[in-house]
């Protein structure tokens, strides 16, 4: 599920069962991080947001049933609010480019200014942080 369309709730989960073991107080940061970023998609410029997400991730429960309904709701009426497009991958579609793990390809209005991708790999965490690589040409 993307950062920037999960709940508090699910967000909470998350970290509090991510790969990093984290103390009370490090998933109430990580949260409000989380939801900080968030409010880009409430501003009156708001960029546009392509989310292209994996049938498991609708599947998978996380937190509870009562955390899940408010995520999928939300992921409903983000959809609705226009400039945020939702896709799901569905099972049948067989291995993809996300399968090794998630990517934002970032596109930029000036035409000098090339896209690039960004990649998160949880298989190469740094030691206490969430790993990201560079930033990347799209060639």
């Amino acid at each position: 599920m993307p950062g920037l369309l999960q709940t508090e709730y699910y967000a909470r989960e998350v970290f509090r069962n991510g790969p990093i073991e984290l103390d009370p107080d490090g998933v109430e940061r990580l949260v409000e991080v989380r939801l900080a970023r968030q409010e880009i998609l409430n501003r009156d410029d708001r960029p546009r947001l392509w989310a292209v997400i994996d049938e498991a991730v609708i599947h998978r429960v996380v937190g509870s049933p009562s955390v899940m309904r408010g995520q999928l709701r939300h992921l409903a009426d983000s959809a609705q609010q226009g400039k945020t497009t939702i896709q799901v991958v569905p099972y049948s579609a067989g291995a993809h480019a996300g399968t090794i793990g998630s990517f934002v390809i970032l596109d930029f209005r000036e035409p000098t200014d090339p896209a690039v991708v960004w990649r998160r790999s949880p298989g190469h965490l740094p030691r206490g942080a969430f790993g990201c690589e560079p930033l990347y040409p799209c060639v």
